[in-house]
Parts: structure tokens; sequence; C-alpha cells
């Protein structure tokens, strides 16, 4: 008889608790898919893993299908058309000897279908919770001998899966996540009992939880309130629980200003109600609507809108969110935490300066959901303000840097916060958009020669999709100079010699001082340069640099990274 609760399982160093139920082998569903791969990889160890569009047609688990999905994203999504074709395109000897090893028992023949967790429930494979929980440790800590690529694939799945994936609703920032839904356990008709298995990022901790009475999901939300302290949730799952849900319930941390060094900030209530303030060492009170108070260590004001006037520079922004000052005295760290859409807002505002078409701004807000669906770029945080994630505006005002330490505002309206630049039904729209295959990178202008993620970062793709705006003739050509008192500033020594070249397909500088040598990518280019000589120093990757009297010349074309979708009309 199935048990009537939720059963949450834990592995702690070598032990799994409760010891007694943890012994015993049930059908888990979709958390048997890493093996899957495992297998496919020993049958294709010189293939890369295909790319399926999962349509209406292909009768996967959500009617729409998923769309165009790679091996991570299908992993996020548990996508079953994906799956399938893996196990459909492995020896059946293959499948089954790698889910044996993972600690499974099965029967044979072995179909398909129920390699990937589907079918009648005396047709599955059966592990104990103590096995699975060992497996999923494993997947997470230890390399595969070979295609262990693949493996890392799988991680980023489930770090994905966490954020707008199927345990999207265990809501636990920084987890990761799968989940399996199986025909009910009890033999009930029509019904599913549901799985979710959540780990630390290093797999110190793992917890999988079993909900009797419904799915995966619904486990995962489960888990989530346990883990987070809450009460058990009563009736059915609340649809801000549900997959694809989280995209709008969740929060975005976005470290604020971390180009301005020895900054002041006051931060104002910009609303029409007190907002909340806890100070550090002190108790909690309400900051009412237009009063202020410094920012230091260990302040947290919001939720609400917010004005953030940044000294000496000159700068204001108004924001909606939670700030948290953190760091010390001098050297203070700021984060804002607030809602995806409010920080794709920003980003409109930001990259597009407020303009752009209608549908150029979706593209570019999909877009944005998509990098962030990659993962935290700084830590605990998921991305900063700058070029190095995105530039991120807030509600504005825009401004211009007339030099690396003031700014310029102007035009009307600069004394409030702007109007959101996607309405209810735009908001819709690009969240449909997201979940579709498209680019996850963004640049001004591509100078009519985009370059591949590979070329700028070292990674991903080292394919570059020709730019429907421009064509060669585009080239938006640039040249800076770089004074030597700055480079010496910025490198802690005169610098002797900058030069542009390749390095195993990926574009690198390399700097010369009296005392060292550094190959640098551009972004980290970008930022040791920009707080001496501000964030327009360098527009792309440089291509050339000549010295001349008194520092040197760089030259490129395009502005921005010249990565994915080019943000800058035709030039005619």
């Amino acid at each position: 008889m199935i048990l009537a609760a939720l059963l949450v399982f834990r592995l702690a160093g070598g032990t799994v608790s409760p010891a007694a139920e943890a012994a015993k082998p049930r059908p888990v569903g979709s958390l048997q898919k890493p093996w899957v791969v495992a297998a496919w990889a020993e049958a294709h160890p010189d293939e890369e893993p295909p790319v399926v569009d999962c349509t209406g047609e292909s009768r996967c688990w959500t009617p729409a299908g998923h769309g165009r999905v790679d091996l991570a994203r299908a992993f996020a999504q548990s996508c079953n058309s994906y799956f399938l074709v893996l196990a459909r395109a492995t020896p059946e000897e293959l499948r089954a000897r790698a889910l044996e090893r993972a600690g499974f028992r099965l029967s044979r023949p072995l179909s398909p279908e129920a390699t990937i967790g589907l079918g009648p429930l005396a047709s599955l494979p059966r592990v104990s919770p103590a096995a699975l929980l060992g497996a999923y440790r494993d997947l997470l800590t230890r390399p595969w001998p070979s295609r262990d690529d693949l493996r890392l694939a799988l991680v980023d799945g489930m770090r994905a899966a966490a954020v707008d994936g199927t345990g999207a609703a265990l809501a636990v920032r920084g987890a990761f996540v799968k989940t399996g839904t199986v025909p009910s356990l009890d033999g009930r008709p029509q019904a599913t009992s549901g799985w979710a298995l959540v780990a630390s990022a290093g797999g110190e901790s793992l917890a999988l939880a079993l909900l009797p009475d419904g799915t995966g999901a619904g486990a995962a939300a489960a888990l989530g309130a346990e883990l987070r302290g809450e009460p058990p949730a009563a009736g059915p799952l609340p649809s801000s629980s549900r997959p694809g849900a989280h995209a709008l319930a969740g929060l975005v941390r976005i470290r604020l200003l971390t180009t301005l060094r020895d900054s002041t900030v006051h931060v104002s209530n910009a609303g029409a109600a007190p907002v909340r303030v806890r100070r550090p060492h002190g108790e909690g009170a309400w900051l009412g609507a237009g009063a202020s108070v410094a920012a230091e260590a260990g302040l947290e004001v919001g939720p609400g809108l917010l004005r953030l006037a940044v000294a000496p520079y000159g700068l204001v922004r108004f924001v909606e969110g939670t700030l948290e000052v953190s760091g010390h005295d001098g050297a203070p760290r700021f984060v804002l935490s607030t809602s995806r859409r409010e920080w794709v807002d920003g980003i409109l505002r930001g990259e597009l300066r407020g303009g752009g078409s209608p549908e150029l701004r979706e593209e570019l807000a999909a877009a944005a959901l998509r990098f962030l669906r990659r993962g935290p770029r700084h830590g605990r945080d998921d991305v900063c303000d700058s070029t190095h994630c995105t530039v991120f505006a807030g509600r504005g005002p825009l401004v211009t840097w007339a030099t690396p330490r003031r700014v310029e505002t102007g035009g009307p309206g600069t004394g409030e916060p702007g109007r959101p630049l996607l309405d209810d039904e735009a908001w819709a729209r690009v969240l449909s958009l997201a979940r579709r295959a498209g680019p996850s990178q963004f640049t001004g202008h591509c100078g009519g020669a985009p370059l591949s993620s590979w070329e700028v970062w070292g990674r991903g793709s080292r394919e570059a999709p020709p730019c429907p705006r421009h064509t060669p003739d585009d080239a938006a050509v640039w040249e800076r100079l770089l004074p030597d008192a700055a480079l010496a500033g910025a490198f802690g020594s005169p610098v002797v010699e900058l030069r542009s070249e390749v390095v195993a397909g990926v574009r690198k500088t390399r700097v010369t001082t009296r005392q060292s040598t550094v190959e640098l990518l551009y972004d980290d280019l970008h930022r040791t340069l920009a707080p001496a000589l501000g964030w327009d120093a360098l527009p792309s990757p440089p291509d050339t640099f000549r010295r001349t009297s008194g520092g040197y010349v760089a030259r490129g074309r395009g502005h921005g990274h010249r990565v994915g979708l080019c943000l800058a009309p035709p030039s005619r």
C-alpha cells in the first residue's frame, strides 16, 4: 500500500534516510534518462548529440511540444521526444547495461519507451531511492571516462530545470533538479505519482521526494516547501508552481554599479507607499515616500520603487525590487532582487536605449531570458548591469557618460521613472518566443561580420550565423586612443606592447608590460580598461593595435561582442 503523504529521502555522507523505505525499488520515470544518454554515447562515440524538433505531432507530455531542443534543454524540460530518439538509436543491450550499472532492476525485452521511463507500471525499470541518490551524486561529481561533455550537458540541464524547467516549482535558488512522473504506484487508474530530486551544486547533499498522488512538478513544489520550512500546501498545486510559471514568479539577482569605484550611494523611496528598510545591527523600520537613506554594508531596502543617487558620478537610476548592500565601507556591493519582467524591461531600456521596433524589443527580451536560463554568471548573483552580462538601466533615466567619472542626463522626464516597455500581451509573446530555439547573446552592431561564441569567449558554438541586418559594407569602424598613463594604471605597470592575436580560433589581446605578459579575452580586457577609460573604450573585440605618440590606437568594427542578435538597424 502506498504511503499517504510526501516521503523525502536524504543522502548525507554515505547514509540515506529513512533507511527502510530507501531500500525498496520503485519505478522513477524520467529520473532514469541520464543513463539513456550514457548508453547512446557508448553506441555513438564520435557523434554529437542530436538537436530535435519536438512539436505538437510528437505527442510529448506537453501537447504543444518543446520546440527545438538540444541535450541540455531536453533534460531540463524532460522532453520525451528527444530521449526516445536517443533510445531508438541505441541497441537494447547497451541501454540495459547502462541502467543496470546505475542500480536499476529491469526485465527484458527492454523497449525504448521503458528505457526512458514510459509505459505501463509493470514494464518500467525499478531502482531503490538509496541507489538512485548515489547514482545522481556520481553524475554530479564524477567525470565520465569518455564523452564527459554529455554529462556536463545533463548537469546544465538540471540547473536549468530549477529555473524554468520541470523543477521550477521547487523555487530554491541555486539548486539542481530532476523530476519524474509515473503511473500511480498503488495502481489507481488515471492517476500518477511524482518524483523530484534536488542536489546542491557540488553534490554535497541530495534529497529525493516521492509524492504518491501527484506529478513530478508537484513533488518539486512540495519538496521546495519542506526545504524552506513551510507547512505543506493544502489542495491542488497552484498555477504559479506549475512548470513554466516560475519564469514569471522567480527573481533575478543583479549586481549594480559594479564598475563605479569610490562611490557614495543614497537610496530613496520613489513610490507612494512606505517601503521596508533593514539597517545593519538594528531593527527593521519603514522608509516613507521621498525619504532617503545612505547605503552602507548590511542595509536592505524594499521591495518597492527605489531611486539611487550615485556620487560623485551624477548618476541617478530608478529600480524596482529589493536592494541589498554588502561588502564593507569603501567597497560596498549592491545587489537588486527583481522580477524577470523588470530585469528584461531594464535591458530593453539599456541595450536599445528605449528604442527599437516592437518586434526587435520582443526578440531582445526573448534572447535575454535564454541568456538568464544558462545560469548565474556571478556566483549566487545571476548577472551584473554592465556589458559583461547585459546593460541594465532599470526604469531609467538614460544617461551618457561624458567622461569615465561623469554622466550627462538630458531630455524630458529624467526625474521620473520610465514606464514599462512591454505590456501584458507583449510579455506573453516574449515568454513563448523564449521557449523556442534562438540567440542567447546580443550586440549593438555586428559590423557586418558577426563573431561566434567560440571566437569571443573560447566556448560555445564555433559557427557565426549571418546577420540579417548588415553586410560587410556596414563595417561600423571605430578607433580609440588608449593613453599610456591609463594603460599603466589599469595593468599596474607601463605597457610596452598590445597585440591582437587568434589562439586556437579564439580572439585574444596579448598585453606585455615591463613586469609580465598576459593574454586576455575581450570581456576581461574590457573590464580592465573600463574603470579608467569608460565603457566605450573598446566597443567590440579589437582587430588591431597601433603604437602612437602617448599610447596605442585600437581599431575594430561593430559595437558589443558581436555574437547573437544584432540590435542596430541597417545603416543604409
